[in-house]
């Protein structure tokens, strides 16, 4: 009798611990109208980036010709972005994007804080690629 009581105080004890565990790791949530407050602090809009003068664009890149069925799919891919304090002034307010339809990294003031620097390509020279 005494074994079964200690059987079933562990069963209850690590169902307890389970419960427990689960409650505290459960994602938190909020109500709609907390929500609908934050999210209203927060907007977007389009803003075009720098493009460098003179460059033609392509719709289509020029891929491996074992590729050229997936050419359409590997155009859509590859852009990035990504912004820095490249002129060291404590504010990240410069840019760094890379545009597939002219195979370039282009680094440039962030649109909107002001004509810093002409916008020019970053090109890996001296690099093994």
């Amino acid at each position: 009798m005494k074994h079964a009581n200690n059987q079933t105080l562990k069963r209850v004890t690590a169902i307890g611990v389970i419960v427990a565990l689960y409650w505290f790791a459960r994602l938190p949530t909020l109500a709609d109208a907390e929500r609908t407050d934050l999210a209203s602090r927060f907007s977007f809009f389009r803003i075009p980036l720098p493009e460098m003068p003179g460059v033609e664009m392509k719709s289509i890149r020029t891929v491996h010709r074992d590729m050229d069925h997936f050419a359409a799919w590997i155009s859509s891919i590859g852009a990035a972005v990504a912004i820095n304090d490249l002129d060291n002034d404590g504010l990240e307010n410069d840019l760094c994007h890379v545009d597939p339809r002219t195979d370039m990294a282009i680094i440039s003031p962030v649109p909107g804080s002001g004509d810093r620097f002409k916008p020019f390509e970053l090109k890996p020279t001296g690099l093994p690629l």
